[in-house]
């Protein structure tokens, strides 16, 4: 069962069952582009990376000597 979150400046903490679990929120950083169109009267602007994110692989694994990421 999900208890809490307590939110410490960037970095949240999650408690499930008794267990701590920290978690840092990936921010990525975007810049206004063109105009995508309007929505309930209000024009709204597309929003572009401006850097490419980053994935971390979510698993290293092996399988017959040969090196697997997913």
């Amino acid at each position: 069962m999900f208890t809490s979150i307590h939110i410490r400046g960037e970095i949240m903490q999650f408690i499930y069952r008794g267990v701590k679990y920290n978690s840092q929120p990936n921010a990525a950083k975007v810049r206004e582009g063109e105009v995508g169109g309007k929505y309930r009267g209000q024009v709204w602007h597309r929003h572009l990376n401006t850097e490419k994110a980053a994935q971390k692989p979510l698993h290293n694994l092996k399988y017959r000597g040969v090196a697997l990421t997913l």
